[in-house]
Parts: C-alpha cells; sequence; structure tokens
C-alpha cells in the first residue's frame, strides 16, 4: 500500500519534499510518474532542500541530468529527466547507470523509457491531478521492508 498525500499547492507539494527527504538514505533513487505540470521538479524541489543542497533546483529537462551538491550533513542529489531519452540504450550511453550507486539520492522525473535500466528497489512515487485539476494526490511506494504504516496523510 502506498502512502497517500493531497496537495493543493505547490506549497504544499514542495513542503512533503522536505518531509520526505528527512527519510531518504544515501543512495536513494526515486522515480517520479506524473503528467506534465503534475509537479514533479516541485517535489524535487523540496526533496533537495530536505537533503541540504545548496543550489535552486530547475526542470534538467534539456540538460537530461543535473548534480547538486549538499551543504555540511545534508546528501547529494543526482536529478535527471528522462522525458528526451528514447530507452535504456541511450541511458546507458551517458554513463548515467554509474551515478545511481553513490551516496546520492537520485531522482528521475520521466522513467517510463528507461525503466529497464534502472533498479528494482526504488522509491515510486506518483502524482496524479484531482478535483478538475484543482490539487494533487500524490502517492509514495517505499521498496517493501521501508512501508510505513503511516497512511492516507494530508500534505502539511
Amino acid at each position: 500500500m502506498p502512502e497517500r498525500y493531497i496537495s493543493r499547492s505547490s506549497e504544499e507539494t514542495e513542503n512533503l519534499g522536505i518531509s520526505l527527504a528527512k527519510r531518504l538514505l544515501p543512495g536513494d533513487i526515486l522515480l517520479l510518474f506524473g503528467d506534465l505540470a503534475a509537479g514533479k521538479t516541485t517535489l524535487t524541489r523540496g526533496i533537495a532542500k530536505g537533503l541540504g543542497v545548496v543550489d535552486d533546483v530547475s526542470s534538467p529537462t534539456f540538460t537530461i541530468m543535473q548534480q547538486y551538491v549538499a551543504g555540511p550533513g545534508g546528501l547529494a542529489m543526482n536529478h535527471f529527466d528522462a522525458y528526451r531519452l528514447r530507452n535504456e540504450d541511450d541511458w546507458y550511453m551517458e554513463g548515467f547507470d554509474e551515478l545511481l550507486y553513490t551516496d546520492a539520492v537520485s531522482v528521475i522525473e520521466w522513467p517510463a523509457n528507461v525503466l529497464a535500466a534502472l533498479p528494482h528497489n526504488v522509491i515510486e512515487i506518483h502524482l496524479t491531478f484531482i478535483e478538475q485539476g484543482e490539487a494533487r494526490q500524490i502517492d509514495i511506494h517505499f521498496p517493501g521492508a521501508r512501508e510505513t504504516a503511516d497512511r492516507g496523510n494530508e500534505v502539511d
């Protein structure tokens, strides 16, 4: 069962990312699924803040990957946007697979085209428009042993 959150603003989505970051471990990989403008980059911006990343986060749509360093006591973050990649061969050709096996947290937007190249022990996050687009439902699926009993929360 996923953890389910309802977000009614960009601020709530970002705050969820900040809270989520406090539960992440070095080397965690997060896959973000959702339509255009569903809040993937906003959530990632919050995750980066929660990890202690010192730079502003923007969508890596045209660069495909951006790396961010964290301040003391934080975790670095790799931010991928796989929208423009055709398949896992593109992923491997760019050498992105090697970046997943570091202490940095990796966040991958639009992972569908490269799923075959990704590990199975990942955190899946699905962002879905609800309430005629006025809100987002955010479902977080932790790998088996990391699931929590805390479900059905509203974003603070």
